[in-house]
Order: C-alpha cells, then sequence, then structure tokens
C-alpha cells in the first residue's frame, strides 16, 4: 500500500511540475490547436500534454529499477511484460508526437495502433 502511494505522488508531482512545461514547449514551436472548423473550442490549445502524463507514468516504473519491493519483484519476474508495456507505452506516444506535430490521417493512427496493441499484447 505504501509503495502504491508512493509511486502516485511520484507520478502526480512529475506531471504537475512537468505539464505547465510541455505547454510552454508546444507554444513555442507551435504546436498549437487553433479554434475553427469542428473544433469547440474558441482560443489555441497548446498540444503535447501527452509527454508529461508519459513521463509521470513511466517515472514510478523506472524507480522499481533501483528499490527492492514486492511490486517490483512482481515487476521484474516478467520481464516480457516490461517489453510489452515499454513498447507499447512509447509507441503509443511517438504516434501522439507525431500526430501532434505533423498530424497524422485517421487511418494511419488507427493502424499504428493496431500495431502497438499487438505487440503489447503478444507481450502479455
Amino acid at each position: 500500500m505504501r509503495g502504491s502511494l508512493a509511486a502516485f505522488i511520484l507520478s502526480l508531482a512529475v506531471v504537475v511540475v512537468l505539464t505547465p512545461l510541455a505547454h510552454w514547449f508546444a507554444t513555442r514551436i507551435g504546436a498549437v490547436d487553433q479554434p475553427g472548423g469542428r473544433r469547440v473550442h474558441t482560443t489555441a490549445i497548446p498540444r503535447m500534454g501527452g509527454a508529461a502524463i508519459v513521463v509521470g507514468f513511466f517515472a514510478p516504473l523506472l524507480v522499481l529499477f533501483g528499490v527492492e519491493s514486492s511490486v517490483g519483484n512482481i515487476f521484474f519476474s516478467e520481464p516480457l511484460r516490461i517489453i510489452g508495456l515499454m513498447i507499447g507505452g512509447m509507441g503509443i506516444f511517438a504516434l501522439g508526437v507525431i500526430d501532434d506535430l505533423r498530424g497524422l490521417r485517421a487511418r494511419t493512427k488507427l493502424v499504428g495502433q493496431i500495431l502497438v496493441g499487438v505487440v503489447a499484447y503478444a507481450c502479455g
């Protein structure tokens, strides 16, 4: 229980710190979603917020590499699942970044998501 609470607090802290940085960076490089068309927002919305969430998700997992705990022991008892989690998480993140920066067609995103999902599923 204590380890889960620590992981949650670490994730929360990372996301709270990195979200404003992601907002600043996205605005700086022009990765913003402009209003108009089918958009419901009335002001430009920075993209790239998913980067803060990804780092917040992976931060507690990386801590498990250096801490002896029951959760870590369970986590490392199945290395194929670690690979699936890392490839799955980073694959979806990469698709999101490419979509935020360049834009991807819906079919391309769907194919990418299916491929990443198949790899993650195959890894357990």
